[in-house]
């Protein structure tokens, strides 16, 4: 007899409680706080931004729920933010990892900070922050990407689906992704770089920190700590038409 699947299984593959949304407008800025993620950031009902936020792998890409245990929200018309902290505790052991967020969004600018602590020796395939980008006013656009080393590349995100990641080593992006708006994204604290996400049937781009040519899993050293930004600032002013 084959046991009954729950319709969580079905549609998400967990059994796991889907986080309740928290929708919130700052200016021109609406988005959804999920968790650990912000996600759809949208400018005058534009998607800019489908998520950023923090994940953390297992050593076989299994993806940790983090545990929450504190959570301060600030909020005004100009400003909003949310400082959460937590651990991560894998199945029937101890707290493993630390982690603290800090999500901010004002008017102009987005910033997601980080910061995670081995407890012991932890095992992973990738720690820390990662964005995924819409496909709409992305696919074929042109962008202007900044190196680790300050060199320069303009490029173009991949019109058909592209097998090999884009860019590498990403410091600073610049693109448009609607009349008269610019994104300017900036990394820090990892090597970041892109995939292509509709080879798994997901509509985004990806921009994840630690490149998969470098050692998979890897290991994160009691006490050894990991520190990590991403922030996009928004330059002019989008042009909107009914």
């Amino acid at each position: 007899m084959t046991a009954e699947i729950s319709l969580p299984q079905r549609l998400y593959g967990t059994d796991q409680a889907v986080t309740a949304a928290l929708s919130v407008t700052v200016g021109s800025l609406a988005f959804r706080v999920e968790g650990q993620q912000l996600r759809t950031l949208r400018v005058s009902g534009f998607e800019v931004l489908r998520s950023v936020g923090l994940v953390i792998r297992d050593e076989f890409w299994g993806t940790y729920s983090l545990q929450q245990h504190s959570c301060e929200i600030q909020a005004d018309d100009r400003l909003w933010r949310q400082v959460s902290e937590g651990v991560v505790t894998p199945e029937g052991q101890e707290p493993v990892l630390d982690w603290s967020l800090d999500m901010r969004v004002a008017e102009r600018e987005v910033s997601v900070s980080v910061r995670l602590q081995a407890r012991s020796a932890f095992t992973t395939c990738r720690a820390g922050l990662m964005v995924l980008h819409p496909l709409k006013g992305v696919v074929a656009m042109p962008v202007h990407v900044t190196h680790s080393d300050g060199q320069t590349q303009q490029g173009a995100f991949p019109d058909l689906i592209a097998p090999i990641q884009p860019f590498f080593d990403i410091r600073r992006l610049v693109h448009s992704p609607m009349p008269g708006l610019s994104l300017e994204w900036s990394f820090s604290g990892d090597v970041f770089e892109m995939e292509d996400q509709r080879n798994w049937s997901d509509a985004s781009f990806k921009t994840y920190n630690r490149p998969l040519a470098w050692p998979c899993p890897y290991i994160l050293d009691a006490g050894e700590t990991v520190e990590q930004c991403i922030s996009v600032k928004l330059i002019g002013q989008a042009q909107v038409h009914s």
